[in-house]
Formats: C-alpha cells, sequence, structure tokens
C-alpha cells in the first residue's frame, strides 16, 4: 500500500517520564526501560535526589545541568507514583510505514525535561521550531509553505498548546493532536502530590511534591467530593 504523501513537519512529543535524562556529563539519570526497569529501580534512590528540584523553580530552569536526551524506546514507570507507559518507538515506526516521513528529516522527536513547567518546555519548543521548520522549507520548492503538525501525549499536548497559543506557534501550526492529553487536569496527578509513592516512599513523595509540571497536570475543576 502507498503512503500517503505528507509535506509538513511533523513532530512527536511525549507525555511525562517519556523523555530519557542525563546529567552534565552524559550519565543517565532517568533512562529505564523494558528490562532494564526492575534491575534499574533498585538504584533509583539516587536519581530521584539528583532530580529533585529546588522549591523555588517555577516556570525556570534549576540550572542542574540535567538535559533530555532522547525519547523513551520501551516501557517506562515509577512504581508508586506513575504507572506503566509504552515507549514511542512502534509509534515513528508506524508513522514511517504509512506516510512519507522519515525520522530527523520531516519526522521529529522532542524530548523535553518533563520535571519542568509546561511553559519552560513550550519555549525550548519554540527554538527548536524555529530552526527546523526553516530548514525543511528550504529543501525543496513544494516545501516554502509546509507547516507543523504536532503529535502529543499526555502532557506533550499542554506543551504544544502552550507554543501554539501563547507564543505565536498557531501561524505556523497545521494541527494539534493530542492523545491523552489532560486539558483540564488530571486527578491522578493530584493524587500523586498528595499521596506521593505512599507511606514507604517519603523520597518519591517529595520528589513528587517539587516538580512543576506535575502541579500543573492537577485538576482545574472540583472533582472531589466528600460527606455534605
Amino acid at each position: 500500500m502507498a503512503r500517503v504523501q505528507v509535506t509538513d513537519l511533523v513532530v512527536v512529543l511525549p507525555g511525562i517520564l517519556g523523555s530519557r535524562l542525563a546529567d552534565a556529563e552524559g550519565r543517565a539519570l532517568w533512562d529505564l526501560s523494558g528490562p532494564a526497569l526492575l534491575r534499574g529501580l533498585r538504584g533509583f534512590g539516587g536519581s530521584v535526589g539528583a532530580l529533585r528540584l529546588p522549591k523555588d523553580t517555577g516556570d525556570g530552569d534549576p540550572g542542574d545541568g540535567v538535559v533530555p536526551v532522547g525519547l523513551m524506546p520501551d516501557l517506562h514507570a515509577l512504581p508508586g507514583i506513575w504507572h506503566p507507559v509504552d515507549g514511542y518507538t512502534d509509534l515513528l515506526r508506524w508513522l514511517e510505514r504509512h506516510f512519507t516521513l522519515s525520522v530527523s528529516d520531516n519526522l521529529l522527536t522532542f524530548p523535553y525535561d518533563w520535571r519542568l513547567s509546561c511553559r519552560h518546555g513550550a519555549e525550548r519548543l519554540k527554538g527548536r521550531i524555529d530552526l527546523e521548520l526553516e530548514r525543511w522549507r528550504a529543501s525543496a520548492p513544494e516545501r516554502r509553505e509546509a507547516r507543523v503538525v504536532f503529535l502529543c501525549h499526555g502532557m506533550g499536548g499542554l506543551v504544544a498548546r502552550h507554543y501554539a497559543e501563547r507564543l505565536g506557534g498557531h501561524e505556523v501550526t497545521r494541527r494539534v493532536i493530542t492523545l491523552g492529553t489532560p486539558h483540564h487536569g488530571s486527578l491522578r496527578a493530584l493524587a500523586d502530590l498528595v499521596d506521593g509513592g505512599g507511606p514507604g516512599e517519603p523520597e518519591l513523595g517529595a520528589f513528587a511534591r517539587s516538580l512543576p509540571s506535575l502541579h500543573q497536570l492537577a485538576p482545574d475543576h472540583a472533582c472531589v467530593e466528600g460527606p455534605g
């Protein structure tokens, strides 16, 4: 079957936990996938300490040297806080199989530091799009009017929306497609902020509550009912 012709730039944004993180020396801090997950969690306490953010981070960069280095390729989770989520390798392969897309050419991934504010991620996304869209438009005459299609999972949809709605991205955006994005917040995020990793995991709870991103995922509407 012939692939569907695509002249736009397609950008895949992962959800929370979906980007691999490393320190300034390139050492993996969050890079657990598939069979390595349980083995890696034995020493994950050290990574939690390295990834925990100061209280005044807000929408800024904590300056801790942590950088996103790619998308999680396989299963990823943090037991007690987030449940397992499949990675993105199969999605990228499916897109290449059904559309005239090629990774690193007109099919891009945008890993981001999922600990930080969605607004921070959107600022970085703007810088990336400015460069990549100019490159793609200049690569062939028929691409001079190309725009961007965002394919977003979970929190990635909030990052793309902020770029499109607040940072002028609407001028070059064809479409923002979201899958499982909590547009009005997530009750799960609220539970994670309150309970963290549970009574036996105080370090995980403190880590979760240090994340600006998780606070931004909290529901923006009444969602808890009590007696009376």
